[in-house]
């Protein structure tokens, strides 16, 4: 009878031991996904996510259009599950304010994710919330993300994006002239962003549109990026006369990829918990 009960005591162990290994096996073909949730406020500042943080198949950056416009947009998704996009409604016009989208991708599967509580922040100063659908996806793209409870005036219904995964390079270094935008009133275009250091470590660069000046802008490269680098960002706003956002500190992040042959163009997102923020883009 003792020698029974052992018997029964190791096939349990065993089985136990088999669906603990089915189990890690499902969460590695998920991308790594693994237990608890990330933060809603911008991906960790210790180089974007530290190495215990889950990991996303579909991490990495995309472009493309608008189902049914000319409009485009470049979107962001860390390994540490943060969706970052920056839709802009006019195709090569710097004077529109963009529209900041973002949210924290939810448990995905092998072909499709959800994306809880999307913030949405646009001209003129409209802030939104709602949700976002995301199929098709693979380590290497996502093809539809439907935004739910987010439609906007001009295209009369939630927009269905079409997304590209897109290539990105860590070396921030130099000066980009673009358009600084803030959908609180502000929008600067031809402004220059001038950023020293080392290819590495980029150095501290200070900036300003509007009536927001002497801006400390810091880029962190992030430590989980494995082969999409990308910047943890910070920005500082000190105390300034008539800027509508003195005195405060927005997070978020920035990537590097090639518009046009020749062409490098910076991307940077940085918003409040609210989803309210501001936007630069621009090219060397």
């Amino acid at each position: 009878m003792k020698q029974f009960f052992q018997l029964q005591l190791m096939r349990r162990a065993l089985g136990c031991m088999t669906a603990c290994g089915l189990a890690a096996a499902m969460l590695m073909s998920c991308g790594g996904q693994s237990s608890g949730s990330a933060p809603d406020n911008g991906p960790g500042q210790n180089g974007g996510g530290g190495g215990g943080a889950p990991s996303l198949a579909m991490a990495g950056a995309y472009q493309g259009t608008a189902a049914g416009s000319s409009s485009e947009f470049v979107s962001f998704v860390t390994p540490d599950l943060h969706w970052y996009l920056l839709y802009a409604l006019q195709v090569g016009d710097p004077h529109v304010y963009p529209i900041i989208y973002t949210g924290i991708v939810q448990t995905p599967v092998s072909t499709a994710a959800a994306i809880t509580t999307v913030k949405s922040f646009q001209s003129p100063g409209t802030l939104r919330s709602g949700s976002a659908t995301v199929t098709g996806s693979s380590g290497s793209a996502h093809n539809v993300t439907t935004l739910g409870d987010l439609s906007i005036q001009t295209l009369g219904t939630n927009p269905v994006f079409t997304a590209a995964a897109m290539a990105t390079t860590g070396d921030a270094r130099g000066t980009w002239v673009g358009t600084w935008a803030d959908g609180l009133g502000s929008i600067s275009i031809n402004t220059s962003l001038s950023i020293g250091g080392t290819a590495n470590t980029p150095a501290p660069a200070s900036t300003s549109f509007g009536y927001c000046s002497s801006i400390s802008l810091t880029l962190i490269p992030a430590g989980n990026a494995g082969t999409g680098p990308y910047f943890a960002a910070t920005a500082v706003i000190p105390p300034t006369n008539n800027c509508s956002r003195s005195n405060t500190t927005l997070t978020g992040i920035a990537f590097i990829h090639a518009p046009s042959v020749g062409v490098k163009r910076l991307e940077i997102i940085l918003t409040d918990s609210t989803g309210s923020g501001i936007s630069f883009r621009g090219d060397q």
